[in-house]
């Protein structure tokens, strides 16, 4: 009988492993087990750290009031008035910052050019529609930190009677990539005095305030 030389090939291995130890073949096994595993193993870490990159969402809400609806004979200040100022996130969240201005009153910048009329250092919508620019007749506030470069704009809310308020809704989307406390203000000169920079505009708590990421 003509044997070719893959079935010797395959004789003479058999013949090997038979000779081999009981222990040598358990061993052997045990290797091809430890091989699998550790591909298993790597796959799942993949996924476990795919699955942990993604940064988590942090949903922060700030109102702004006017004058009318805060008692200004607690504070130095006029309003009208971030509540709250002070906030804090995550390092690496994705934060989406809700206002919800009832200031329906507008006050433009002195220069119709002011790069604050333009929104930076993330995204906004106002009512659900995107915007990265408002109109200098149509600004009452700025959401501005210098440090970060971001800018967000709110428009003067929709005029009701007196006593009646129809708030504007500006929510902004941004990544916290940068840990620290991070001073921020309203920009546009809704305050008193000559310049519209006093009163609330130099308080902190009204027109000013912090932003923590730790």
């Amino acid at each position: 009988m003509i044997h070719s030389n893959k079935q010797l090939h395959s004789g003479r291995i058999g013949r090997r492993l038979r000779r081999l130890p009981l222990f040598a073949l358990f061993a052997t096994g045990a290797l091809a087990i430890a091989v699998s595993a550790c591909g298993s193993s790597s796959s799942n870490t993949g996924n476990s750290a795919s699955a942990q990159s993604a940064p988590p969402t942090v949903h922060l809400y700030t109102t702004i009031l006017t004058g009318g609806m805060i008692n200004n004979s607690a504070g130095p200040a006029q309003g009208p008035k971030y509540v709250p100022a002070d906030m804090t996130v995550p390092a690496g969240a994705r934060v989406v910052l809700t206002i919800i201005s009832y200031d329906d009153g507008p006050t433009p910048f002195p220069n119709a050019s002011s790069p604050y009329l333009k929104v930076s250092g993330g995204t906004e919508t106002i009512g659900g529609s995107p915007i990265t620019s408002m109109s200098n007749s149509e600004i009452a506030h700025t959401f501005t930190i210098p440090s970060l470069g971001i800018n967000a704009v709110i428009p003067a809310a929709p005029a009701r009677g007196s006593g009646e308020y129809m708030p504007v809704t500006v929510t902004f989307t941004f990544t916290a990539s940068h840990s620290g406390t991070f001073n921020w203000e309203c920009l546009d000169p809704c305050g008193s005095g000559s310049d519209g920079m006093g009163g609330a505009m130099a308080t902190p708590g009204y027109m000013k305030g912090t932003l923590t990421v730790a």
